[in-house]
C-alpha cells in the first residue's frame, strides 16, 4: 500500500486473481474495501450486474454491491485501436485519466459521479485494461432527455425548459472560462436533476476532459458545436437561446462572438452533411 499521486488516494498492487501480470487498484483514503471488492469484480464473482451500454471502447455495468446497497455504474475501458496500445506505452490508463480529470473538475466547483475505486490491469509494464468505478448519480437523466422528454419531470412547462436551456448555457461558459474542454460534450454526457427551484448538472466522461490556463478559442468553438450537433427535439429557437446566454454569461465582445457563432455554424453544417442530416 503506498499513497497515490491522486490526492487523498491510496495504492495497492495486487496478481491478478485471473491471469498473467498484476492488478492496481485505486481506492479513496480511508476506504480499504474497495481492494477486496475490486478483486472479486475482476473475478466475476459481483453478482447483479447489469450491462448499461457497450461498445468497442468502453462496457458499463450498473450493479449494487452488499456490503452497503448502494448502486455503483463500472466502465470498463476497451483498447480501440492500434494507436490506443500505442498510447498506452507513454500515458495514462483511460480510466485513470478520467478519474484525476474528475477530481480536477471537482476541484473547480463542478459535479461529476463520485469516484470509489480504479482498476489498472497491468503486463509487462504496460496497462492493459482499466475500470473506473463511481456511485450512482441519484434523481437525474441525462440532459437530452431532459430537454425533449417532459414526462421525465425535469421540467414542468415551457418556462422551466428556457430556463434549463440558459442555466445550462451559463454552466458551460462557466466550464470554459475554467479552462475546461471536454473531449465529447455531448447533451447525453450531461446529466440534470431538480436542485430546489433550479438544476444542477453532473457531468460524465472525462478522460479526454483537459485544463488549459487560458482555453484556446478552437477548444470552446469544438464543444459549443458537439452541443450544437443534436437535431431531434432541438428547434432554431433553443439554440439561439442557448447561445445568448452562453455570450453574456462568457461575457464576449461582439467581435470575438461573431467569429465564434460563424465558426460554430459552419462546423455543424459541415457535420450535419456528413452525418446526413442535410
Amino acid at each position: 500500500m503506498k499513497q497515490s499521486k491522486i490526492t487523498g488516494w491510496i495504492t495497492v498492487t495486487r496478481a491478478n486473481p485471473t491471469g498473467p501480470g498484476t492488478l492496481t487498484i485505486h481506492h479513496r483514503q480511508g476506504d480499504e474495501r474497495w481492494v477486496h471488492l475490486a478483486i472479486s469484480y475482476w473475478k466475476g464473482e459481483i453478482e447483479d450486474l447489469h450491462k448499461v451500454v457497450s461498445s468497442v471502447h468502453a462496457e458499463v455495468q450498473r450493479g449494487a454491491i452488499s456490503a452497503d446497497g448502494r448502486p455503483y455504474y463500472f466502465k470498463r475501458y476497451f483498447s480501440r485501436d492500434w494507436r490506443d496500445r500505442l498510447k498506452r506505452m507513454i500515458r495514462q490508463s483511460r480510466g485513470h485519466r478520467a478519474l484525476v480529470a474528475g477530481e480536477l473538475i471537482t476541484a473547480q466547483g463542478f459535479l461529476v459521479p463520485r469516484p470509489v475505486c480504479l482498476i489498472e490491469w497491468r503486463h509487462f509494464g504496460i496497462t492493459r485494461s482499466s475500470v473506473l468505478i463511481t456511485e450512482e448519480v441519484e434523481n437525474a437523466h441525462d440532459l437530452y432527455y431532459g430537454l425533449v422528454k417532459p414526462e421525465l419531470g425535469i421540467v414542468n412547462d415551457m418556462n422551466e425548459r428556457r430556463s434549463l436551456t440558459r442555466t445550462f448555457a451559463g454552466e458551460v461558459a462557466r466550464w470554459h472560462a475554467c479552462g475546461l474542454h471536454h473531449g465529447d460534450m455531448r447533451l447525453r454526457n450531461v446529466m440534470v436533476r431538480r436542485a430546489g427551484t433550479g438544476f444542477e448538472y453532473i457531468w460524465l466522461d472525462h478522460e479526454n476532459t483537459r485544463h488549459f490556463k487560458h482555453l484556446p478559442r478552437t477548444r470552446r468553438i469544438h464543444n459549443l458545436m458537439q452541443l450544437n450537433m443534436t437535431t431531434a427535439g432541438i428547434s432554431l429557437t433553443d439554440r439561439m437561446r442557448f447561445w445568448d446566454a452562453y455570450r453574456k454569461t462568457a461575457q464576449l465582445d461582439k467581435d470575438e462572438a461573431s467569429k465564434i457563432r460563424r465558426a460554430v455554424a459552419t462546423f455543424t453544417r459541415s457535420r450535419w452533411k456528413k452525418h446526413g442530416h442535410l
